[in-house]
């Protein structure tokens, strides 16, 4: 049952690092837009 147990919390973990990797894509990928975006709005208010 420990082995079970243990294989279990394994998954988890994994899987919890892939959800942490993706959400720092997600946010990395945001901070780039978001630059990009406030890049033009200075182009357009000058």
């Amino acid at each position: 049952a420990q082995n079970r147990q243990d294989d279990r919390d394994r998954v988890s973990l994994q899987q919890d690092r892939q959800r942490a990797e993706r959400n720092l894509s997600d946010t990395e990928y945001l901070t780039r837009e978001l630059a990009s975006l406030r890049i033009a709005l200075r182009e357009v208010a000058t």
